[in-house]
């Protein structure tokens, strides 16, 4: 499944940094089980923002903090590592409960730049890509390159590395490597690292 390749892009990423310290990771409303893997990595604590409550917190290894992505409830520039899987292609259409918000993704990149310390990585599953963007209301925007590149951009943020990963065969490639002609959606999923300046 794609979520299992998010969890690995993820992880892959946090273990390959290098750390001084213990490094201090917010996750906005990935699947649970990238949330449990991230918090398997030997001395790195985990907060979890989202949007609904989770079931059973005081069993679970992570502080959960109930809030929005578009507004996040946390101090400005405290967290080393922003992860997030499959949220962001969802923040603003109603679906998971938050408020109907046009601007929703642009706005969840903001914030994370906002809690980012300087230097830090927001590790970004994005959703569904495509040669051609566009919205499936109410369940999830679908993005090129071209609206991805510019919705980093305006949050202020730069790629580190750009990745998709093709659900029907497992293949990573760029994402300039899509085929144009390949129309079929909920194929293909972008994975990013954002660099905050």
């Amino acid at each position: 499944h794609w979520y299992q390749a998010g969890t690995i892009y993820t992880v892959g990423k946090i273990q390959g940094m290098e750390r001084s310290q213990a490094l201090q990771v917010l996750d906005i409303g990935s699947p649970i089980e990238q949330v449990l893997a991230v918090c398997a990595i030997d001395g790195v604590p985990v907060s979890v923002v989202d949007i609904r409550p989770r079931l059973y917190p005081d069993i679970c290894p992570f502080r959960t903090i109930v809030g929005p992505a578009t507004k996040l409830p946390v101090q400005d520039a405290i967290v080393d590592v922003v992860t997030s899987n499959c949220v962001m292609c969802h923040v603003g259409d109603g679906r998971y409960g938050d408020e109907f918000n046009v601007d929703g993704d642009v706005q969840m990149l903001r914030e994370c730049r906002r809690v980012l310390k300087p230097g830090g990585k927001l590790i970004l599953g994005l959703g569904p890509m495509s040669p051609q963007a566009h919205i499936l209301f109410n369940h999830h925007r679908v993005y090129s390159l071209a609206w991805a590149e510019k919705l980093f951009k305006w949050a202020g943020m730069r790629h580190e590395d750009f990745l998709v990963y093709n659900a029907d065969n497992g293949s990573w490639m760029t994402p300039d490597l899509m085929d144009p002609k390949d129309r079929k959606m909920g194929n293909v999923y972008g994975f990013v690292t954002l660099l905050r300046p």
